[in-house]
């Protein structure tokens, strides 16, 4: 079992109130609260340092989970389709937290090996995500827009699945491999 942050199973951490987020052996349940997104990247990061990930691939591979995480927060549990660079986002984003943040749930399971780390992460969400579709971030007009580049981010780091999950909404599988030491 990983060495996990302060706090014991179901016990606040830093910034959550008790059964906000509950974390059991490579498993974390949590609220949909933009807070919580921080203790859950505590939590793994913490599973990643038990497993001597170095911290050039720790670094490269939190990035990639927690931009999976933020979208399963924001798009999937709270229902907020538009990006950060939209007219009203951090109002809707709010909103949206006041109406499901205390009912909607997020599920992060992760594997870890010497070489990889393999997280799931199922929303609450009204439907599942395809990506097929989204704009190219690449594209001219999109280069300088705020938001647009997380799956881009993600699938550059790891390999990432977007699947119907057991709940409805979807769950993202994101497998990520240890970069290895360089001479």
């Amino acid at each position: 079992m990983s060495k996990l942050p302060p706090g014991e199973l179901g016990e606040p951490y830093e910034n959550a109130a008790p059964q906000e987020i509950v974390v059991e052996e490579n498993k974390i349940t949590m609220l949909s609260k933009r807070k919580l997104v921080v203790e859950a990247e505590k939590i793994l990061e913490a599973a990643l340092q038990e497993a001597r990930w170095l911290q050039q691939s720790l670094d490269t591979a939190m990035t990639a989970i927690t931009e999976a995480i933020n979208n399963a927060v924001i798009h999937g549990c709270l229902r907020v389709r538009e990006g950060a660079s939209a007219p009203g986002y951090e109002t809707k984003v709010a909103e949206a937290e006041k109406k499901y943040g205390d009912i909607k749930h997020l599920y992060i399971s992760y594997a870890i090996t010497d070489t990889t780390i393999k997280v799931e992460i199922e929303d609450e969400g009204k439907k599942p995500f395809v990506p097929k579709g989204l704009p190219d971030p690449l594209a001219p007009k999109n280069l300088l827009k705020e938001s647009g580049r997380g799956i881009m981010i993600m699938e550059t780091i790891g390999t990432v699945s977007f699947t119907q999950g057991e709940r409805g909404g979807t769950l993202v599988t994101l497998e990520i491999k240890k970069e290895t030491q360089s001479a």
